[in-house]
C-alpha cells in the first residue's frame, strides 16, 4: 500500500462531543497515524450550539493531539428533508476547495456513511462504515419531543435511520461493528470478509492500573483508605441506562456506610440532581478529558 492509500478522513457529523471525540476518535487517528495510516478528521456540526460548543473546545484538542488534522465545519440537520445532498455538496465543496483527494473515508454510524456513499462515485474513494449503535432502537426508546401537530413526523424519522442503514449496507467496502450482537443485525448481508468486529478497546497507555497513581488520586479526592468508592464514566443518553445504574450505586450506598460514588460526566449539573438529597454527601460529581480518565478509575474500586 503507498502513501495515497494510506491517507483519508475520519468523517463524523457529531461536532466535538466531549463523550467520545478523544477516546473514539482522536485517539484512534492518532494509534492509526503511528502505523503509516493517516487520517484527517473532519467533523459537521448540525446545530448552532454543537458548532458553538466545538469552536470551544477545538483550540485544546489541537493542542492534545498536535498531530492529528481537525476540520471543524458546520453542516445540515439530518431532520432536515434532503439533508442528504445538502451534506453532500458540502462535503464536495471542502474537499474541492481543500484539494483533498482520500483513498478512504472512514464514516462513523450510518449518518456519515450514507453521505460519504453519494460522493462516492464522484470522488472514487474506498469506504468504511463504523457502525457505533443500533440506530433505530435508540431512536425509538427516546423519541424528541415534538408538539401533537408534529408528532406524525416520528414515522418518517424511522424511514429516513433505515434508509441510511440500507444505503450504508449496499455501499459501503467494509464495516466495522462494535459487538457480534450488532453485526447480526446491521450487517447480516455482507460479506463476511468485508466485515470486523471491534469492541471499545481501551488504550493502555492511557488506561491502566498503577498503586502510587491510585493513592495520589485518592489523596486529592479525599478518600480515605476504609471508603470503597464505585464509579460511572459517561453522559446521560438513554442508551446508558442512567435511571439504573443510579438505583444501583444508591442501593450500595445504603447498604453500606463506607461506600461512596463518584461520576465523571460532561452533564455534571443533571447528574447531580438526579441522586436522592440524603445521599449527596458521600457522591463526588464531576467533569474531566480523556487524560484525566485513568486517575478517577485508580481512584475508585
Amino acid at each position: 500500500m503507498n502513501n495515497k492509500q494510506r491517507s483519508g478522513i475520519f468523517l463524523l457529523y457529531e461536532g466535538l462531543p466531549p463523550t467520545i471525540i478523544e477516546s473514539q476518535v482522536l485517539a484512534h487517528v492518532r494509534s492509526m497515524g503511528d502505523v503509516g495510516i493517516h487520517m484527517e478528521v473532519w467533523t459537521f456540526a448540525v446545530t448552532r450550539n454543537a458548532y458553538a460548543e466545538g469552536l470551544a473546545a477545538l483550540s485544546r484538542l489541537q493542542k492534545s493531539f498536535p498531530t492529528v488534522t481537525i476540520r471543524l465545519f458546520r453542516g445540515f440537520r439530518p431532520a432536515l428533508p434532503f439533508s442528504e445532498w445538502y451534506n453532500v455538496c458540502l462535503l464536495l465543496f471542502w474537499l474541492w476547495r481543500l484539494h483533498i483527494l482520500p483513498s478512504f473515508i472512514h464514516a462513523r454510524t450510518e449518518h456519515a456513511a450514507a453521505i460519504a456513499a453519494i460522493a462516492k462515485p464522484i470522488m472514487n474513494f474506498w469506504l468504511i462504515w463504523d457502525a457505533r449503535g443500533d440506530t433505530l432502537s435508540e431512536y425509538t426508546a427516546a423519541p424528541p419531543r415534538l408538539p401533537s401537530i408534529l408528532k406524525w413526523l416520528l414515522p418518517l424519522k424511522k424511514i429516513a435511520i433505515s434508509k441510511r442503514l440500507s444505503t450504508a449496507n449496499r455501499h459501503c467496502d467494509a464495516a466495522i461493528f462494535v459487538s457480534n450482537a450488532l453485526h447480526s443485525l446491521q450487517g447480516q448481508t455482507l460479506p463476511v470478509e468485508r466485515t470486523l468486529v471491534v469492541p471499545c478497546l481501551a488504550d493502555e497507555s492511557l488506561f491502566y492500573f498503577d498503586p502510587g497513581l491510585r493513592e495520589s488520586a485518592r489523596q486529592r479526592l479525599h478518600y480515605k483508605d476504609t471508603d470503597v468508592v464505585i464509579v460511572y464514566v459517561g453522559s446521560n443518553a438513554i442508551w446508558q441506562c442512567v435511571p439504573e445504574t443510579i438505583a444501583i450505586m444508591e442501593q450500595v450506598l445504603r447498604g453500606n456506610n463506607a461506600c461512596k460514588a463518584m461520576v465523571v460526566t460532561p452533564n455534571v449539573t443533571v447528574f447531580k440532581k438526579k441522586f436522592s438529597s440524603d445521599l449527596r454527601d458521600r457522591i463526588f460529581v464531576t467533569s474531566g478529558g480523556l487524560g484525566e480518565m485513568n486517575e478517577y478509575m485508580n481512584a475508585a474500586d
